[in-house]
């Protein structure tokens, strides 16, 4: 993210901090429906849709965004879905479960340190031969 605002040295000021993972939800697994902020990952679509112009089913999502950890230590990222998930931080692939199934859990432990953000990346979508956004 980009800002216009510079400073009187002539650098750019960062954008003011966003509250929640950017979730880009594609209907048909291409066609780019919505763009928004999610402030959780805390979904039960069960057999409603997860925004308006895609259907409740054949859809994917990708999640991306920076968490900071507000104490340091040992965290435990938790997945329950019914089709594909993949889960990154900084560019680490952490949860890998991508074929249909039923509900399954999936958790991963990490290690953060306060005041140093992640990357945190997700994708749920079911899984290939589908044709899929790139991850």
């Amino acid at each position: 993210t980009t800002s216009d605002e510079s400073s009187s040295d002539g650098t750019t000021s960062p954008p003011p901090p966003v509250h929640g993972l950017r979730g880009e939800y594609w209907a048909t697994y291409i066609d780019l429906a919505a763009d928004r902020i999610d402030a959780t990952l805390d979904f039960e679509w069960g057999d409603g849709s997860p925004v308006d112009g895609v259907a409740p089913d054949r859809f994917s999502v990708r999640w991306t965004g920076w968490i900071d950890p507000p104490e340091s230590g040992m965290y435990t990222l938790i997945t329950e879905t019914e089709d594909g998930v993949r889960m990154w931080i900084d560019d680490v692939l952490v949860i890998d479960d991508w074929h249909g199934q039923f509900v399954e859990r999936n958790e991963a432990p990490v290690q953060l340190t306060a005041g140093v953000p992640v990357n945190l990346r997700r994708r749920r979508q079911p899984p290939p031969p589908f044709h899929h956004p790139p991850p």
